[in-house]
This record gives structure tokens, sequence and C-alpha cells, in this order.
């Protein structure tokens, strides 16, 4: 008996040993993402796999947040017209005022506006306040009429079929704002079977797992941290076919070019400007590179690289988007080519 009670007693202090030393791991991964500042004092590594920790299980997106966003049969979602909702994550808490369209913008700047952004969520301002995006920002220094069509996750080929929708009667000017996870789409939309859009109730399935997913249980963080690094841990062990950095740029240039034709089809007589944003710590220069040199002699298409040289304040720390600091920089590097005193 007196063997069976001792017995009995270290598997409740191995019990509580285990949930001591988790629950101290769960609080100490929950500081480092909610401390900006302690998140910051990590390594690089393990700032990454917070990172890919908080995009994945905590970030909400405003696509997916039935309060914000609607289903629509051509481009599977828009923001939800004619309504105001509240965005957060860990680092900001914003309003999004939204216009008939389904966009964050006035609805005065639905009609005849002189200058189009088109974008996923850098565009759209994820994270920023509606006036201090880019695109108000812009249209603030400039006097021109700017619509901000910029929503969450579009790639390019969806900025094309949003287009269609506007009033282009006085446009003058496209922006275009491409990230490297618009491959997968545009990939598809040049596919012979094209981009198919998935239908409402898939959407709304959709919406309320990504609603379940970002909500919080215990040992959550601690969980998918760790299964998230073995897996990591079992990938980089294997051996992988790896398509060639220089063949998969190609194919995105590639792609990104036959629906920038499609777009120049619609808006024949605008001027273009590019550039690119995929985030904090992943600028890059080659896909913009191959632009310029594709439109070298086209004068109304212009490339604006920005990402490769913007600051590490211009961006939050653990979502990676720019903040209002970046946003500012953006619209000041942008006015020259609005106004028409291209720098270049």
């Amino acid at each position: 008996m007196y063997g069976q009670v001792v017995f009995t007693s270290k598997k409740i202090q191995a019990f509580l040993s285990i949930f001591i030393s988790l629950t101290v791991l769960e609080l100490s991964i929950a500081v480092s993402l909610y401390v900006p500042g302690i998140h910051q004092a990590f390594p690089i590594s393990v700032r990454n796999a917070l990172s890919k920790l908080y995009v994945e299980r905590l970030a909400q997106h405003i696509s997916l947040l039935p309060e914000c966003a609607q289903f629509d049969p051509e481009t599977f979602y828009t923001l939800k017209a004619n309504g105001t909702c509240r965005f957060s994550n860990i680092e900001f808490e914003t309003t999004y005022s939204i216009n008939s369209a389904g966009l964050r913008d006035e609805e005065a700047d639905l009609i005849a506006p002189t200058v189009i952004a088109l974008g996923d969520s850098y565009t759209l301002g994820a994270g920023v306040e509606q006036n201090e995006t880019f695109v108000a920002k812009l249209e603030a220094l400039t006097g021109i009429k700017i619509l901000n069509a910029g929503i969450s996750s579009f790639g390019t080929e969806r900025e094309y079929r949003l287009l269609k929708r506007l009033d282009l009667s006085k446009l003058e000017t496209i922006i275009i704002q491409y990230s490297d996870n618009d491959f997968g789409e545009n990939e598809a939309a040049i596919h012979p079977d094209g981009f198919n859009i998935r239908s409402r109730s898939e959407y709304e399935r959709i919406s309320a797992k990504h609603v379940r997913k970002t909500k919080y249980i215990p040992f959550k963080l601690v969980f998918y941290l760790i299964r998230g690094s073995y897996r990591e841990f079992i990938k980089s062990g294997r051996e992988r076919q790896i398509t060639k950095d220089e063949t998969r740029l190609q194919r995105e240039v590639d792609n990104f070019l036959q629906i920038i034709g499609k777009i120049r089809q619609v808006a024949p007589s605008a001027r273009y400007i590019l550039t690119e944003f995929n985030g904090r710590g992943r600028a890059r220069k080659s896909f913009l590179a191959s632009l310029s040199e594709h439109f070298k002699n086209d004068r109304s298409v212009t490339v604006v690289p920005f990402e490769d040289h913007l600051p590490e304040e211009a961006y939050f720390i653990i979502d990676g988007h720019i903040n209002r600091t970046g946003h500012e920089l953006v619209a000041r590097g942008l006015v020259p080519y609005i106004l028409g005193n291209d720098p270049g």
C-alpha cells in the first residue's frame, strides 16, 4: 500500500512538473509576441519561428472576418459594402470605413478617380488608420482623386477583375502593388482552366474555420510552436527536388505580364506604376529588375522599387506590414511619379 502511494505521488509530481514547465513556456512565448521590444532581442531564427506562429495561428485576416468582409462571386470576397468595422491584431487596432464597392475608401472616390491603386493588404493599409495609408497620404499630398482598391490577399488576377467594375472615365494612372504570394493565383489564372472562384458556402466555411483557429485555447502557443519547429526540422532533413529560383522567377514575371496585358486592354491609355511589397525582412530586387528590363522602352510603364531601401522602423515588428512611417515614405516617394515629374 505504501509503495502505491509513493508511486502515485511521483506521478503527480511529474505531472505538476510538466504542467509548470509548459505554463512557463506558454507565458514566455506570449510575452515574446505581445511585447515587441522583447521579440526583437531574440536571434533571427527564433523571431522567424514566432512570426510564423503569429501569422498562422494568431493573426486575424480581415478578408475572412464576417463583420468586415463578404462573399463575392468574381473575387471570392470584398470588404463588407457600406459598413464600418474594427480590425485589430497584436500591434494595432484600426477602423475601416467601406464604400459601396467594398473598398476601404470614401464613396466620392469611386466617381471618376484620376488614379486607382490596386494591391493587397499593403495597399489596403493593414495596421494603419484609413487616413494613414500611402494612398490617402498620396491623395492629400497631390490634391488628385485617388481610389484605394487594395484588398487583402488579392493577386493580380483578382485586381484585374475588380478594376473592370470601376469607373475609368477619367483614369490617368494605375498603381499596381505586387507581392510574391500572388504567384499561385496568377499561375492559375493563365492556365487553360483559369482561376476559379469557390462557392459562397465554401467562403463561409473557411471564414468560420479562420475565426476558430485564431481564438486562444490553453497551451496553444507552445503546441503549435513545437509542432511547427518539428515540421521544419523534418523538412530540412529530407532531400527535396527544388525548382531553381531563376526558373520560378521567370514564371512569376511571365504570369504577371500576361495579366498586365489584360489590364492594359481595360485601361489602354493609362500610365502604370509598378511596385512590390513582401513584408519586413523579405525585400527582393529580382522581380522588379526583370520588369524594369521588360518595360525599359515603354514610357507608359514605370517600375518603382521601395522595399529594398525602407528602414526597419518602417515596419511593424511582429506583423511585418509597413506601419504609418512606411506608408508616409511610400507616399512621398510616389508624389513625383503621380505629378509627372519622374525623378528617373
